[in-house]
């Protein structure tokens, strides 16, 4: 019996690992917002071990948020960059032309 408790626990690591990629990451806003949350609930709770629990999940809430940040600048400047790799290649396309006559007819 214990064995197959041990190969669930590997088959649902590898099941994991398969969706892994699947996943979205939570954006900065969520994170915030679940922060505020932990936040709150950690300041109107009366006992100490709510408390702790709520202010240490509002401190992985803000690394997250942190981390998402980072992430979605970087998306930001990878789009800019592909927008402007983009526009050089259409001006590169208007530029070239297999008719070396071209730009000539009015001269």
């Amino acid at each position: 019996m214990h064995g197959s408790s041990l190969q669930s626990g590997s088959g649902s690591r590898a099941r994991l690992h398969l969706w892994k990629d699947f996943l979205i990451p939570p954006s900065s806003i969520l994170c915030r917002a679940q922060e505020a949350l932990q936040r709150a609930r950690a300041a109107a709770s009366t006992l100490d071990s709510v408390r702790i629990q709520a202010e240490a999940a509002a401190a992985a809430w803000a690394k997250e948020a942190v981390a998402a940040e980072h992430r979605e600048r970087r998306k930001l400047r990878a789009a800019a960059t592909n927008d402007a790799q983009r526009a050089h290649a259409g001006q590169e396309e208007r530029g070239f032309s297999e008719n070396p006559d071209r730009g000539l007819a009015s001269a």
